[in-house]
């Protein structure tokens, strides 16, 4: 079996604010790897108790459209449970493959900095 093309990181955030969970995303992220991260993604919204999840994507090296779309799923699954998903410092090429697509629930998700991402957790 190949090494997969990305990595990723949890980083739990507990004040008495905000309780929610980072999952950190690096190098690319493809259609090969695709399953793999999809099915950590979705593990995190199913078993984190914390009802926002942040995804940090600014370690992402580069994304096609099935990357993109996992990250769209993630958005609508955590909706449909009541987690907030928020997108925090997308790399440049994340923006790219989200414009290209077309996908507004993304951009929606998105925060440029981890200081927009701290507002919007705690609202």
């Amino acid at each position: 079996m190949a090494a997969l093309g990305f990595r990723t990181e949890d980083h739990p955030i507990r004040t008495q604010e905000v309780k929610a969970f980072t999952l950190r995303v690096a190098g690319r992220v493809s259609a090969e790897e695709v399953p793999e991260l999809r099915s950590r993604i979705l593990n995190v919204l199913d078993r984190q108790s914390e009802d926002r999840i942040v995804l940090a994507l600014g370690q992402v090296e580069s994304m096609d459209t099935a990357g993109a779309a996992v990250m769209v799923e993630a958005i609508l699954r955590g909706r449909s449970a009541g987690k907030k998903v928020l997108i925090c410092s997308p790399s440049p090429s994340v923006m790219r493959m989200f414009e290209m697509a077309g996908l507004e629930v993304a951009f929606e998700a998105c925060c440029p900095t981890p200081d927009v991402t701290w507002q919007r957790l705690q609202h």
